[in-house]
């Protein structure tokens, strides 16, 4: 089963781990978002851009792993 690494230099993870991930940092986002809890905003806003690349990051590697099989 492929692997895909979260951060830099670290451990690599499954897809399911990776993606589970993203999605509970969203949704933790989406929750403050909803209660409009301005003071995390910011930091909400901060996580939000960063799972933001970590998706372009799992999608990159995903791109990368499918050239090599070809």
């Amino acid at each position: 089963m492929p692997t895909y690494y979260w951060n830099y230099n670290s451990d690599s993870i499954s897809l399911l781990t990776y993606v589970k991930k993203v999605c509970d940092n969203i949704d933790n986002i989406c929750e403050s978002l909803r209660e409009c809890d301005g003071d995390m905003y910011l930091s909400d806003l901060r996580t939000l851009y960063k799972m933001n690349y970590k998706l372009h990051n799992l999608v990159s590697q995903i791109k990368k792993e499918e050239k090599e099989n070809d």
